[in-house]
């Protein structure tokens, strides 16, 4: 029960850190980063802001991803419940919130990618 009250927060919490990471990662254009050579480090491909922008990817890749593992097994719940209405219920449960959790990768992935494209584009003008 407490998190359905908890749950509207931690996904606007989750979607506004997305869009505030994806904000400052196009805001860095003018934030002047040392090269490799500079600082005497290998050299990553797209620098420090290539960093961020690969562990962001990473890191909704990862939500995703744990999404739908709970996804499959409260599939495997539901199909092995035997009849027991407790266990069912369970899974029912279980898969509705998995469904919500890909629903949000989903959605922050996309905020984010149009957060993107908007501010690349009043680069540009």
């Amino acid at each position: 029960m407490k998190f359905k009250k908890i749950f509207p927060l931690l996904f606007a919490v989750v979607i506004l850190f997305f869009a505030f990471f994806s904000f400052s990662l196009s805001a860095m254009a003018q934030i002047y980063f040392p090269t490799s050579a500079e600082i005497g480090l290998p050299d990553p491909a797209g620098g420090v802001k290539g960093i961020l922008l690969n562990f962001m990817n990473w890191l909704l890749a990862l939500f995703g991803l744990i999404a739908i593992i709970a996804f499959v097994i409260s599939g495997t719940q539901y199909l092995t419940a035997a009849g027991s209405e407790k266990v069912l219920e369970t899974a029912k449960r279980n898969m509705t919130y998995s469904i919500i959790g890909v629903i949000v990768a989903l959605a922050a992935f996309v905020i984010i990618k149009a957060i993107d494209t908007a501010l690349r584009m009043g680069a540009l003008f």
